[in-house]
């Protein structure tokens, strides 16, 4: 139900992304243990962990968040632009190790957007794809 809409760039675009390290958290459900949830928050892993991840937002919500990103991360939005596909019900996306990816969702009939992911663990970097 629902669909998911990627933005894909290869890994031999990985400059235009401006990756810095974050912290790691997570997000839990703001009144765990209440019949109706209400909203989520972040929540930080403990212990800490560092995970890098791009700065960009490569979809700003107005005219003037996108002048900011632009300004900004000029090699992201004056490079060539992401590969963008939707997966309805039904479908599958293989998306290849490393490849970068970002994923929005949109809500089917019912409200809900259900899809199965499966990863595993590679035996190779970022090196290897130069």
């Amino acid at each position: 139900s629902g669909e998911k809409h990627f933005l894909l760039l290869p890994p031999t675009e990985h400059h235009r992304l401006y990756v810095r390290d974050y912290p790691a958290a997570r997000y839990v459900t703001e009144n765990e243990g209440e019949e109706e949830l209400t909203g989520l928050k972040l929540e930080m892993e403990e212990p800490e962990r560092i995970v890098p991840w791009s700065s960009v937002d490569p979809n700003p919500s107005s005219p003037e968040e996108m002048a900011a990103q632009v300004s900004s991360f000029p090699l992201y939005f004056e490079g060539p632009r992401p590969i963008r596909c939707t997966v309805r019900a039904g479908e599958v996306l293989y998306l290849p190790s490393m490849w970068f990816h970002h994923v929005s969702q949109s809500p089917g009939p019912n409200g809900l957007t259900i899809a199965v992911n499966y990863w595993y663990d590679m035996q190779f970097d970022i090196k290897y794809a130069y």
